[in-house]
């Protein structure tokens, strides 16, 4: 192998290959990006088993060949090089030398024999989606999936079709966040699960701009393609819960108030939560309060108040404080509104927007 790259494209391509390599100790291969010189373009390679990544970028060939590095040493060196705008790579026996203008380094490899092969799926079904939409979906309900994998459907990213809408959705029992987005010209989606890890990668590496992704799906896999980026994720055999039955249809009391407000007292009452973040809601439409209480034996309690238009009956309920402040990045509006009733879920929305919604189950006090 001897090719000549430009900087600032080899080191972004090492930059997302270097995100999902793995950290499976017996096979150390893993903790290395693949680059395969072919064709005047060099592919930069790297899985975890469960998700894989290439990236392609034209350079100049002198000749092919395909050298495992360790993804680490090769992202710090190339991110440490500021004023360089060439990188010459050559594989000399089991070394990769990596020369610019103002350094030559020599950097050891792996064997690649053991790379694992990354699944093709260009020809399965194929959907093309607007970048910023689809990782709009991504990014409303990550965040909620279980971190566990005791329940693989939890731990993942559900996305169903529903008319002229794409619905994405995520749970871990506690809480709930649905996405609904629309896509113009969407005739057939298959409903899928996305593991929760996987889409937290997918959403480092795709760019999120004008530019279409480019699904390929198939019975247990799929592939995502952005111009010169390919993806593939391993997708979860299993049905994801029929979330649609416990949202409450209706509320006894409703609160709506500005984000900031809100966003503010809740971040003010935590420094006096216990330890499994509780904090209550005191809502008394007659007096017009809307009060957060918290209470920690070994620091103290706080009370605080804040502004907002009440109405309904007055309700007492404690919530885990992380699964409400998580929610915000996700409304995009300036105000907000909580629906509750005593013993059902609360429901957030964006006042005005439609497209979101948030649940979360209260807490025995």
């Amino acid at each position: 192998m001897k090719v000549e790259c430009v900087r600032e494209k080899l080191e972004r391509a090492v930059s997302l290959a270097s995100n999902v390599t793995g950290k499976d100790l017996s096979l150390p291969v893993l903790k290395c990006v693949l680059l395969i010189v072919k064709n005047s373009t060099l592919i930069v390679r790297s899985t975890n088993l469960d998700l894989g990544v290439e990236v392609r970028i034209s350079v100049k060939t002198d000749k092919e060949g395909v050298v495992a590095v360790p993804a680490d040493i090769l992202k710090n060196f190339l991110t440490s090089l500021y004023n360089d705008k060439k990188v010459f790579l050559e594989l000399k026996d089991s070394t990769l030398v990596v020369t610019t203008n103002h350094t030559k380094t020599q950097i050891k490899t792996l064997s690649h024999d053991e790379f694992p092969s990354i699944p093709v799926l260009e020809d399965a079904t194929a959907i093309s989606l607007p970048a910023t939409k689809f990782l709009e979906g991504l990014n409303s309900v990550y965040y909620t999936a279980s971190p566990s994998s005791m329940k693989p459907e939890l731990a993942s990213v559900y996305i169903h079709k529903e008319n002229s809408q794409l619905i994405f959705a995520a749970t871990d029992s506690f809480r709930l966040a649905e996405k609904k987005v629309k896509i113009k010209n969407l005739d057939e989606f298959p409903s899928l699960l996305i593991p929760h890890k996987n889409v937290v990668e997918i959403l480092k590496i795709l760019d999120n701009t004008g530019d279409d992704v480019e699904l390929h799906l198939s019975d247990n896999q799929i592939a995502l393609k952005q111009g010169d980026v390919y993806i593939t994720s391993r997708v979860v055999d299993g049905v994801f819960p029929d979330y649609r039955q416990i949202i409450p249809k209706e509320h006894t009391t409703e609160a709506v108030m500005l984000k900031k407000d809100l966003q503010g007292a809740l971040k003010l009452s935590n420094i006096f939560a216990d330890k499994f973040n509780q904090i209550t809601l005191v809502i008394d439409p007659k007096k017009k309060v809307f009060e957060i209480q918290t209470t920690n034996s070994d620091v103290g309690e706080n009370k605080g108040q804040v502004d907002a238009a009440i109405n309904g009956e007055v309700v007492e309920m404690s919530f885990n404080y992380r699964y409400i402040i998580e929610c915000f990045q996700s409304i995009t509006t300036d105000s907000v509104s909580l629906g509750l009733s005593s013993g059902k879920p609360m429901v957030i929305k964006g006042v005005g927007d439609e497209n979101f919604l948030y649940l979360v189950m209260s807490m025995n006090r």
